[in-house]
């Protein structure tokens, strides 16, 4: 399989659901998650937070991921939000790359499926010749 396919179809995917990672960060309101925002953030500045209780000190593949990859390789985006009045400018940059690193899952997620489906379906993709 080639690289150039699956890098298409990511393209694709990200064309059709930008808005969905955009309206989210846009229109995050903490007070709606205030039941386990925090516990995410507490992890995410220390994967070994042993104040954090369970079951979110289990949780950890996430704010891993936002701790030492997402927030190192993804340039923060600061516009307003619907949480800005509450919440402090760190909070807001984890928030960011938390949702980032959940959309980016989102997009593998639906290209796996997309494999999978072509796969256990029997498709095939004519190509021109």
């Amino acid at each position: 399989m080639s690289f150039i396919k699956p890098m298409f179809l990511l393209f694709i995917y990200f064309l059709i659901s930008f808005t969905l990672l955009y309206s989210t960060y846009k229109h995050y309101n903490i007070d709606l998650f205030a039941w386990d925002t925090p516990h995410y953030l507490a992890v995410s500045q220390s994967i070994t937070n042993n104040s954090v209780s369970s079951p979110w000190n289990l949780r950890i593949l996430t704010p891993f991921i936002v701790q030492n990859i997402t927030s190192k390789f993804v340039p923060f985006y600061n516009p307003d939000i619907t949480s800005d009045p509450y919440i402090s400018i760190e909070t807001k940059n984890n928030i960011f790359f938390f949702i980032v690193t959940n959309y980016l899952f989102l997009l593998l997620t639906a290209l796996a499926l997309f494999y999978y489906l072509r796969k256990k379906l029997n498709l095939t993709m004519h190509t021109a010749s």
